[in-house]
């Protein structure tokens, strides 16, 4: 008798990365139809295309992958996102291997073949934590907006109204002339000519969403069948490539069924 679905888990994003096609095929099916969500990739290059616009709960990797291997991707995740539940998926079953793989940051190390019961209840544990540290992190804002209801009032600064038009200290900077794009924190890095465009065209709406259609206008893809692919990657590689350099993520973001929208981004053109 198979195991019916749990609707549950039907707001938990999984994502497999597997290159064996029959085994994320397979896999990919049974975690769906225990009511995850899940979407399944080949390679770090297809895992990284989706993760950059589609939030998730758990991924869960193998190790030997072709090019970037699991151990890279899961340093990278790690690097970034501290609550993502990892778990390695792998045929490595070395003493040396687990201990590797769990010093790289995952949360759980699981030799194939695995018994989807385990992993499940793996993927649930590690949905529980990011469940938690959400309500946690919501009583914590909710507590310290109460403490700033009752504070009493301070007057304001004497030199309020003379800053008034100065900068948030939240503002990133961006020289349309040399396509230096600088963090609030001071790093900066230069940007390529499609992601100068994509900034530029986004920057121009004031957060407001700008649909993928436009942005192929401003990229010059001729090919429609090609503009959702194309401006995804090169949206996916501007998000990676600038946190990797500034150390913060830039603040742009994924509308669904809208399109993407840049904010706290001041353009400099002289």
């Amino acid at each position: 008798m198979s195991t019916p679905i749990n609707t549950r888990h039907a707001d938990c994003h999984v994502f497999l990365v597997e290159d064996e096609d029959s085994l994320r095929q397979d896999l990919s099916f049974l975690l769906q139809h225990r009511g995850y969500q899940v979407t399944a990739c080949a390679s770090a290059a297809e895992f990284y295309r989706h993760f950059a616009v589609k939030p998730a709960s758990v991924v869960v990797l193998d190790i030997g992958l072709e090019g970037e291997d699991g151990l890279s991707i899961c340093k990278h995740l790690r690097s970034h996102n501290p609550l993502l539940g990892i778990i390695f998926l792998t045929a490595r079953g070395l003493r040396d291997d687990r201990v590797h793989g769990l010093m790289t940051g995952a949360d759980a190390y699981m030799v194939k073949p695995v018994e989807l019961d385990e992993l499940c209840l793996t993927i649930d544990r590690l949905e529980d934590r990011l469940r938690l540290a959400q309500v946690n992190s919501l009583s914590a804002v909710s507590a310290a907006r109460a403490v700033a209801d009752v504070a009493p009032a301070r007057p304001a600064p004497a030199v309020a109204e003379a800053s008034e038009a100065a900068p948030s200290p939240m503002v990133w900077s961006f020289e349309l002339g040399t396509g230096l794009i600088t963090a609030p924190n001071g790093k900066s890095r230069r940007l390529t000519g499609n992601e100068r465009t994509v900034v530029y065209a986004l920057s121009q709406r004031d957060g407001q969403a700008v649909s993928v259609e436009e942005l192929a206008v401003q990229l010059l893809i001729a090919n429609p069948a090609e503009a959702k692919h194309r401006v995804e990657v090169i949206v996916s590689r501007l998000r990676r490539s600038v946190e990797q350099a500034v150390e913060i993520p830039l603040p742009l973001y994924l509308l669904r069924g809208t399109g993407y929208c840049l904010r706290d981004v001041r353009v400099v053109e002289d």
